[in-house]
């Protein structure tokens, strides 16, 4: 069964074609497509495009019916170009693309409007034009994922002082202390408490409010949860490279295209230390092979928020270990090279130097060294700084 294809009953249908005549059909197949040309997940017969994120929006009226884990995209997809059509998405309040449909969820296009008339803007002026984007702007300020987050816990807040007869926006900061201690005593998890605490300080934040939760009872109200309600870390066994091969061995003669497809999967993550969005989203042209190793271009990293797209190949940073030389001293971490010919150390290595060279910081350990004075001649002086010479010892990995 596929939980993506759905779509509208024609007596809807009959009444959303008076306001609009759609040119094209963005996720469709050739049995349900509303319109001569579509695009569709996969190929099918009479398909325009496969994968319509991939087609130039902006020169045609577009039917959208997306699945629902593809609404945001959607939405972005239509502001990045300047497109026009028709969306139909199910009106649920906590749903993660709310916020973007309806800002004034927050109170936030309504609090940027008044805080640009209080400036001295008037409606009718051509910069009050830019307040609509402003807030759009604003909310691009998280990443997506962070939003539906944040959007969630705001709305069980809302929810919550309302039904008491208080504002939600903005808050007071004793109530706020008063919704952690409920949260606390209805035995909810400290990430849950988090959540709700950053989504305060979020829209508050957005909206030009003071902060609410910078105050020191909601402060403490989150430590104790920490310890009352925190999840117990259960630690799970590293996979080693062993399990990788045994696998692949396993599997070695195998003619079956899905298995052979997770296997790759399997070993690309793993080689490249990638997250699962990051490997999900790879297309046949993010990847490059060489005759030694393979490149790949990441388009969208949580640790690229910037969008630098730096590239980096295990098979450069193996090189240059390969070269070090073992058996010397190591730095302050006391890390010596020989541990990094491991592909385990050797991966989380690769993960390193992929945020320093994204968030153009390095470690304060990769500064300092460790210096030995090492007497020129026994027959020096030792109370002359002039009688020694020095060795330095820095870190192995910068």
């Amino acid at each position: 069964m596929d939980h993506d294809d759905w779509g509208i009953e024609t007596y809807y249908l009959s009444i959303i074609y008076l306001w609009d005549i759609c040119t094209v059909d963005r996720f469709a197949t050739h049995y349900n497509s509303q319109c001569e040309r579509f695009n569709s997940k996969v190929w099918c017969p009479g398909t325009e495009a496969v994968d319509a994120f991939t087609q130039f929006w902006g020169n045609d009226v577009n039917w959208l019916v997306p699945p629902p884990i593809l609404i945001t995209k959607t939405l972005n997809k239509l502001k990045q170009d300047s497109a026009k059509g028709t969306l139909i998405v199910s009106r649920v309040d906590f749903c993660p693309y709310w916020p973007i449909l309806h800002r004034d969820g927050i109170g936030l296009k309504q609090n940027v409007g008044a805080a640009v008339e209080a400036s001295g803007v008037s409606k009718d002026h051509i910069l009050y034009d830019l307040t609509g984007k402003m807030s759009s702007f604003l909310l691009n300020s998280r990443s997506n994922n962070t939003n539906k987050t944040y959007f969630s816990s705001f709305n069980r807040w809302s929810a919550f002082i309302k039904e008491h007869g208080f504002n939600n926006l903005p808050a007071a900061p004793i109530h706020v202390a008063l919704y952690i201690t409920n949260l606390i005593d209805k035995n909810c998890f400290s990430n849950v408490i988090n959540s709700a605490i950053y989504s305060l300080k979020w829209v508050h934040e957005l909206n030009g409010f003071a902060d609410p939760t910078e105050n020191s009872f909601v402060k403490s109200l989150q430590e104790s949860a920490k310890r009352l309600n925190g999840k117990p870390v259960n630690k799970k066994e590293p996979v080693s490279i062993d399990i990788f091969i045994e696998l692949c061995t396993k599997f070695k003669d195998s003619n079956d295209l899905l298995i052979v497809r997770d296997l790759a999967m399997i070993v690309l993550s793993f080689s490249g230390f990638l997250r699962f969005d990051e490997l999900s989203s790879l297309k046949c042209k993010d990847v490059t092979v060489y005759d030694e190793f393979l490149k790949l271009f990441i388009s969208q990293s949580k640790t690229d928020q910037y969008r630098q797209d730096g590239e980096i190949t295990i098979n450069e940073v193996y090189n240059v270990v390969k070269i070090s030389k073992c058996g010397k001293s190591p730095g302050v971490d006391n890390i010596p090279v020989k541990l990094y010919t491991n592909t385990t150390a050797l991966n989380a290595l690769i993960r390193v130097f992929k945020i320093c060279k994204n968030s153009n910081n390095v470690p304060v350990m990769w500064n300092k060294c460790i210096i030995t004075p090492i007497p020129k001649s026994s027959t020096a002086d030792p109370r002359d700084p002039m009688s020694y010479t020095v060795a330095s010892s820095i870190l192995v990995c910068p």
